[in-house]
């Protein structure tokens, strides 16, 4: 590591203490042209505050650096496509839900066809804020970008897409409503959407405790479901339920090397490590959720006065 640029303080100093051995780290808060230039990296990793990334990484690919970006690719899919047009393909872009062994088993008992027409999913997603939340970068809409709904909900509606792999390419959102109680960005998001034939509804929240994952799939011929509480040892269990036949129920242990996989595949230097296209859509599914909710929260507003 030879440079490490990022606004939040705490962060530099978490960079700066597991910086191991070799020169010491350029430690800055702001990334520009010739910092970059100056300290001449093999590759550049972006794991800044999300409303920085499309910032640092389209100041990393004009500069012809191998590009890794954490979730989000960007804020917006108007900034993601152009990140897409510099990339030349030396940008790759995190994927962690795609390796996890309980999403893939599902994915692949959806795509053999056993629950027949898929007809509907439900995805509850909650996760306990960081220590402090409110007084930290994530509270702060233009570093943040975005609060739980660009955050958490990135893996959430990414997985459902892959998962389920519409024919009509996205799902339409049909409805969306944002909380942000005391905070300056949302805490919850509620989101319905169809593609198809196929309806679909995102909960997307921080909670006090209690933080979990569960994932509902039904077709034609029975459903699947995942279970999964958000504490270590990290243990799936998932549930088969056909229409016809015994229900079943199995766990599946989970590790956190999956959460880095894609990192570790992107400094290997292995081909199609990344789908930026996937990255895109997701991040226009999330634009519409925005946008819906924005649109309802003023007719509601129309209404009472």
């Amino acid at each position: 590591m030879v440079l490490a640029a990022d606004p939040d303080p705490e962060a530099l100093s978490r960079v700066a203490a597991q910086a191991g051995q070799g020169p010491e780290p350029i430690l800055t808060k702001r990334l520009t042209r010739q910092s970059l230039l100056t300290a001449a990296p093999d590759a550049v990793i972006i794991s800044s505050p999300s409303g920085l990334h499309f910032e640092h990484g389209f100041l990393a690919l004009s500069c012809g650096f191998p590009t890794f970006v954490e979730k989000p690719l960007a804020c917006t899919a108007t900034e993601a496509r152009k990140l897409e047009r510099v990339a030349k393909h030396r940008l790759f872009a995190s994927d962690q839900r795609v390796y996890r062994e309980d999403l893939r088993r599902v994915r692949s008992f959806i795509r053999s066809g056993h629950l027949g027409e898929i007809l509907e999913i439900n995805y509850h997603d909650s996760i306990v804020p960081r220590p402090r939340f409110a007084s930290t970068w994530r509270n702060d809409p233009r570093l943040a970008g975005g609060g739980v709904l660009l955050d958490l909900g990135y893996h959430t509606a990414g997985a459902m897409h892959w998962l389920l792999d519409p024919p009509s390419g996205n799902f339409d959102v049909t409805a969306a409503n944002l909380r942000c109680d005391t905070l300056r960005v949302e805490k919850q998001a509620d989101i319905s959407c169809v593609a198809g034939d196929i309806e679909a509804r995102l909960d997307i929240r921080l909670v006090d405790r209690h933080p979990r994952e569960v994932l509902q799939v039904r077709g034609s011929l029975g459903q699947v479901s995942i279970v999964r509480e958000r504490r270590k040892p990290s243990l799936a269990r998932i549930s088969v339920q056909p229409s016809r036949g015994e229900p079943r129920t199995y766990p599946v242990p989970l590790d956190e090397a999956s959460d880095s996989q894609s990192l570790r595949d992107f400094l290997h230097g292995v081909s199609g490590v990344s789908q930026l296209r996937r990255h895109i859509r997701t991040l226009e599914f999330l634009e519409h959720a925005y946008g819906r909710a924005a649109a309802e929260a003023s007719e509601l507003r129309d209404a009472v006065d």
